[in-house]
Order: C-alpha cells, then sequence, then structure tokens
C-alpha cells in the first residue's frame, strides 16, 4: 500500500513521488503487540507528469526498522533548496512519537540521520485541556507542510488532535529565520 505522496519537480526535468509504504512482515512475526508493521519511505520516478512511474530499485530510501523499538516516520514533505532534498516528516520512535523529524539528501535517495524537525504542543506553551481517553493522538503535530515565499519557507501548516471540538485542529507557526 502507498500513501501520503511527497511530490517534486527535479532538476533534470523528472517528477519524483516520495510515498509511505507500510511493511507488513513486523506486523506478521512480530511478537510484540505494539507493533502494527512499520512504514518505510519509497521512491518512484516518471519522465512525464502522467507517468508512468517507475519505482527505484534500491527501495525503500528511508527504513528506520534496523533502529528497534518499531521506530518509523510518516507524514513527509520534500522540497528542494540550493540543489538539495529536504524533508519534515511525523516521527514515529526515533526521539519520540510527539515530535517532526528534518533530513536533508544530496541526492534523494541517500538520507542524511534524523534531526528534530519540529517539538509539540505543550513545547511551543500550546496549552489545551486534557485530553479525552479516546484521544490518542494528543498534542502531537501530523502532516507538516510548508508554504513558500520567494523561495523561502515562511510558514508550517500542520495539525493535532483536540481543540475547542476535540477533533482535528489546524496549527500554523511562522518560520523565523
Amino acid at each position: 500500500m502507498h500513501y501520503q505522496p511527497a511530490f517534486i519537480k527535479h532538476p533534470n526535468g523528472q517528477y519524483w513521488l516520495f510515498y509511505k509504504s507500510w511493511n507488513t512482515k513486523e506486523y506478521e512475526t512480530s511478537t510484540d503487540p505494539l507493533v502494527k508493521g512499520n512504514r518505510k519511505y519509497g521512491l518512484a520516478i516518471a519522465d512525464k507528469l502522467e507517468g508512468p512511474y517507475i519505482k527505484y530499485d534500491s527501495n525503500p530510501v528511508i527504513d528506520f526498522s534496523g533502529r528497534g523499538n518499531n521506530a518509523q516516520l510518516e507524514d513527509a514533505f520534500v522540497w528542494l533548496d540550493k540543489g538539495r532534498f529536504k524533508m519534515l516528516a511525523r516521527d514515529m520512535g526515533v526521539f519520540n512519537h510527539q515530535y517532526g523529524l528534518y533530513m536533508e539528501s544530496k541526492t534523494g535517495k541517500k538520507w542524511s540521520e534524523p534531526e528534530i524537525g519540529y517539538f509539540n504542543a505543550e513545547y511551543y506553551h500550546i496549552n489545551q485541556p486534557p485530553p479525552p481517553k479516546y484521544l490518542n493522538k494528543y498534542g502531537r503535530f501530523e502532516r507538516p507542510q510548508l508554504l513558500f515565499q520567494n523561495g523561502k519557507p515562511t510558514y508550517m501548516f500542520t495539525t493535532s488532535q483536540g481543540g475547542k471540538y476535540m477533533t482535528a485542529s489546524p496549527f500554523i507557526f511562522k518560520i523565523e529565520s
């Protein structure tokens, strides 16, 4: 299965589509009840926007499963900046399950070690009432997206469970650089 694509037009004219895939092997063979499979990122490339998109032979391009503790990522946003690929994604066990990850790549096929890209709601002094028991994603930001103005990221858009109606609430952060 493929989810949450991140799309760029490569400087060479190709169209690159990064996608989250789901490895069910860990789910089917794990004795740990918390392991529900492992999310990895693959790459598919096309010469034309409408495709066909061909999967990169050395997929996955990002795989944290070897780190242990079911570490993974999702919700990637990819962009190019001065010839380098950059990525924001939601952390799922590299640092914790609350932060965002930031990575870079020269090629888009081999990525740097993840750094913290953004923190949880509490870090930004966003005070919410205590979460009801059914909100297991409360306080963490998901699906980060950037707005670029004059070639520079100026705002990050994301969402979190909670807010006035205890559903998904959007959050917008001004990027100061």
